[in-house]
């Protein structure tokens, strides 16, 4: 996963970052610029971050890791 394996989102292709915001459902309908798709799977990851550190500590599950990954 993305989170898991801290990967530096900004060096993925545009076409990864489509591919990562169309498998977790965030639209990038009108994207035209790389920064965009860049700022949006950004807000992604900052949420899903969000959801691991509100398990009130908790080790997060791999489901968890998981949700934001790459496609395929």
């Amino acid at each position: 996963s993305i989170i898991r394996d801290k990967i530096d989102v900004s060096t993925l292709s545009s076409k990864t970052l489509k591919a990562i915001l169309a498998r977790d459902k965030v639209s990038a309908a009108g994207v035209l610029e790389r920064s965009e798709l860049l700022e949006r799977v950004n807000m992604l990851l900052d949420n899903v971050k969000a959801e691991i550190s509100g398990s009130g500590g908790a080790e997060p599950s791999e489901e968890m890791l998981c949700k934001v990954s790459f496609p395929g």
